[in-house]
């Protein structure tokens, strides 16, 4: 797998917004994919992260307030908080309307802000969000996104039936499983999720949406 990966090592920058700092990680160039973590993995550049970039994408990855490098914001105190966090962060990227790729935690994150701001998405991407408002399931119908459910098959933690329902719940969404696969998809299979996050991707690129990045 390592032998692979050929894009150079990422940038690493501080974001200043009015709550505290924010550490990110940018590679590669092209469209840009904004990448909202698990609980897990902050603040490290993955091969998944790699593969995006390989593949002609520029890969923004942010570590959640009070995660990795970031500062606690504390402000930031549920998960509403945390889309207005975010789209301060896109604000401060310069990004009309980025791809965005959440993975479990950062799926919910990510699904709370395409419910919210739906015309600030290019594209959604989401691994089994874990973790929920009850109030989002009958929210998901206002995403307008084209969008991808990715799930692992053989998830422990979260059932794929639950992936099953946010497919079924979004317009038009595109469902997906990798399988032989435990909840830990992008570390666990980084090149079959690459290869579905960049399939996705490429045949919904930022253009039609009218926007460069």
């Amino acid at each position: 797998m390592a032998d692979t990966v050929i894009s150079r090592a990422p940038t690493e920058e501080f974001l200043e917004l009015a709550g505290g700092s924010v550490h990110l990680l940018r590679g590669g160039t092209g469209e840009p994919v904004l990448f909202l973590h698990a609980a897990g993995g902050a603040g490290a550049w993955h091969p998944f992260h790699a593969l995006l970039a390989d593949a002609g994408f520029e890969v923004l990855a942010p570590d959640h307030p009070g995660f990795g490098k970031s500062d606690d914001f504390p402000d930031a105190e549920a998960i509403d908080d945390l889309v207005y966090h975010y789209l301060d962060v896109i604000d401060a990227l310069g990004l009309a309307r980025p791809h965005v790729v959440g993975a479990s935690f950062g799926g919910w994150i990510a699904a709370e802000l395409a419910v919210h701001s739906p015309h600030r998405i290019g594209s959604l991407t989401l691994w089994v969000p874990y973790f929920y408002d009850p109030k989002l399931e009958r929210r998901l119908g206002r995403i307008t996104t084209p969008a991808l459910v990715a799930a692992p098959s053989d998830d422990r933690l979260i059932p794929v039936a639950h992936a099953r329902r946010y497919a079924a719940l979004i317009s038009g969404a595109t469902y997906a499983e990798v399988p032989d696969c435990g909840h830990a998809m992008y570390f666990e299979r980084p090149t079959e999720f690459a290869a579905l996050v960049t399939s996705f991707l490429a045949s919904h690129p930022l253009a039609e949406c009218g926007v460069s990045r």
